[in-house]
Order: structure tokens, then sequence, then C-alpha cells
């Protein structure tokens, strides 16, 4: 670990009363094989005191961490988009990534990510494979219930996808400083989908590396259907807002921002319908020929049906 200013990428950890889960997510920072990884604990809104003494543990754990962590504590919960702006503005190493505390990185992520950067000049991020791991909290304490790695490739991070809205975890991005502050900043506006409107817009100047390693795993705890409901309709109404304003921009190549957005999700859409269609048919295909199998040993039995009498007598003699 290293201290601001000599660090190369800062990680900014946004957290609301969840220190275990905090705990996790710093553990993982600081278990990283890269030397050079400063973190920023953004508390939003929270009790202050739980957070400090998390920090404390991590920071006492290992001589390197004591200068590595800076905490900062805000006095009211702010929207997302708002908090990483600022977080963003204070940033002086020359990467900047985002690590939730319900996210983790593999001990080598840092060191690949910083390589990958310093050796690919042109990319203004980089993307990495990721892990989903579904938890369950139980008295205070996190259970496994599956993981499913996911590797990605170029084009999911292309302009044309990330337009479309897939969905590609926060902490599986890591960015030049320069180009978060050419593409504009982060909206402070957004509270969903700040991170997806920074990427189109970092996407639409620049190009978005590849490591298709899974190399960061956000950690999902099981959750209601109606807060999943909740949350997917308030993600869904703050990202077609974004796409209705985009309708007023134009992207470098002259195309209207807003119709590329449209359409994009619109080809995502057949793709994802063509696909269940193929796997719906495959079933279908499947019974019908399972069907047909039955069907044809019963009508054979029903010709022979001497055959048919000694099978029932051997099977009643058993």
């Amino acid at each position: 670990m290293a201290t601001a200013t000599d660090a190369s990428v800062t990680v900014i950890v946004p957290t609301f009363e969840q220190p275990i889960l905090l705990a996790r997510a710093l553990t993982s920072l600081r278990d990283q094989t890269n030397a050079s990884v400063h973190v920023l604990v953004v508390n939003n809104g929270g009790d202050p005191a739980p957070v400090d003494q998390v920090v404390r543990v991590i920071t006492s754990s290992s001589s390197s961490l004591a200068n590595a962590i800076t905490v900062r504590h805000l006095s009211d919960r702010t929207a997302r988009g708002a908090l990483l702006r600022d977080a963003f503005s204070d940033v002086a190493t020359p990467y900047v990534a985002i690590l939730d505390e319900s996210q983790t990185w593999q001990p080598t992520c840092a060191a690949m990510v910083v390589r990958y950067l310093k050796d690919n000049t042109t990319a203004s991020a980089v993307c990495v494979g990721y892990a989903i791991a579904q938890e369950k909290m139980i008295e205070e304490r996190v259970w496994p219930r599956l993981n499913k790695a996911t590797q990605i490739s170029d084009g999911d991070v292309s302009l044309t996808s990330l337009l479309s809205g897939i969905d590609l975890p926060e902490h599986s991005f890591v960015y030049r400083r320069d180009a978060i502050t050419n593409a504009g900043g982060v909206n402070s506006s957004l509270e969903y989908v700040a991170m997806w409107d920074l990427n189109v817009r970092i996407a639409s100047d620049g190009s978005i590396g590849v490591i298709p390693t899974p190399l960061a795993t956000l950690h999902v705890l099981e959750r209601t259907t109606d807060d999943d409901n909740e949350h997917r309709s308030n993600v869904e109404a703050e990202r077609h807002h974004l796409v209705t304003l985009w309708l007023n921009e134009v992207l470098p190549g002259g195309a209207n921002k807003g119709q590329c957005a449209l359409d994009a999700l619109a080809h995502r859409n057949r793709e994802t319908e063509l696909e269940q269609l193929r796997t719906e048919n495959a079933a279908l295909r499947k019974e019908i020929a399972s069907f047909h199998g039955l069907s044809s040993r019963a009508l054979r039995a029903a010709l022979q049906p001497t055959k048919l009498l000694r099978a029932v007598q051997r099977r009643t003699k058993k």
C-alpha cells in the first residue's frame, strides 16, 4: 500500500452502515499484491463509529496500511452521482476505481489493471472479468449461496453494448483519472446509472480495454422480490430519463446519441428473445423426440402382445 501522493491507483469505497461488508471489501484491498494502492472510504451519512472501527482494525493488521486509507464522513446521505463526483475530484493518482462495500477484488487485480493501463496508453479505462456471489445475511454473518464467474469480451464494453444498457458491475472498471475529467466527470444528479452514463461518455471519445480474467467479485445479498422489483424499476426509470435527454445530443461521429441507445437496446432485446426461443425450441424438440420414442415402443408392444405379457410376468415375479 502507499500514501495518496505516491500511489498508482485510488480505490473509492462508498459505504452505508454495513461494517461487516466494508471489512471484507477493505481486506481484499489490503491483500493486493500491488503496493501502490490508496483507499478513500466515503461514509455516506451513516454512523461514523463502526466505519472508523473497521478502518482501525484493517490498518492495524499491516504497518504498510498506516497512511494508505483516508476516511471521509458525510453528514447527510448524498445522491450517488454527487458522492462519486466529489470523490473523483479529489483523486491525485493517475488511475481510479470504485469498490462498493458489497464488492471485492482478487489479490492480483490492482497489479494487473495498472500494468494494462501502463502498457496500453490509448485505453481510457479497463474492464475486468468478474464473479457474482449470491449470499444471505444470517445473524450478522454472510453465508454463500451460489458463485458464478463471468468472463467478458471486447464487445461487452463497446460503445454499442454500453448504450444498450448492458449490466456491468462498477467495480470491474478502472479508469485513467484524466479520462474522467475529459469526459466531464460524474453527473451529480444521477442516483442509479451515474457510472453507466460516465462509461458511455468515456467510450464515445476513447476506448475501454478488457482483461477477461475474473478479477473482481460482486457479492449480492438475498433480497425480497419487492425490493428487487423496486430497484429495477428505479434503474429503468432513470435510464429512460437519461436516454430521453440524449435525444438532443450528437455522438462524435454525428449520430443521435439517444436514438443509438434506443436502437442498441432494441437489438439486445431481440437477441435475448431469440436466445430464449432457441432454448425453448431445443427443449421442445427433446420432448417431441422423447414422446416419439415412447410412442414407438408402445406401438411395438401392442403389435406383439406375447412379448408384452412375458415382460409383465417377469416384473411381477420380482
